[in-house]
């Protein structure tokens, strides 16, 4: 008896779609924590990190970003960097000094209000639709 499709070919494409469908809540989590956060100099913005395995405590106030399109290309070539996701724990963070009275709601601008706590459950809610949860 052979095989017409090998198990292992059928386990290559379950971590294959595992791997895409996590980037894209990770890519999702990603644009929506950048967008969303408050903008004035664009510090708190440009410091949006994304970290695998490990966190990553770095601030640098010279780091700006009033678009968000560089922050989210960079956080996007860390997460597309992995081989595959399955197994790794990925991190989202800002270490702005600040940042924890933007989360509390300090800032006028709506959008940061709680802004990390929301991607979270939002990126869970993507997470159950993608594998139909």
């Amino acid at each position: 008896m052979t095989w017409i499709n090998k198990p292992n070919d059928f386990t290559n494409e379950v971590l294959k779609t595992f791997d895409k469908k996590t980037k894209n809540v990770l890519g999702f989590g990603l644009q929506r924590i950048v967008v969303g956060s408050a903008v004035n100099s664009g510090a708190f913005r440009g410091n949006t990190r994304v970290s695998i395995d490990s966190a990553d405590d770095g601030f640098d106030e010279t780091i700006v970003d009033k678009s968000g399109a560089s922050t989210i290309a960079k956080g996007g070539a860390v997460i597309a960097s992995v081989k595959s996701s399955a197994g790794h724990v990925f991190y989202f963070q800002n270490n702005a000094p600040y940042g924890y009275r933007l989360e509390m709601g300090w800032s006028p601008q709506p959008t940061s209000h709680n802004l990390f706590a929301l991607t979270a459950q939002a990126m869970k809610n993507k997470f159950d639709a993608e594998f139909g949860r």
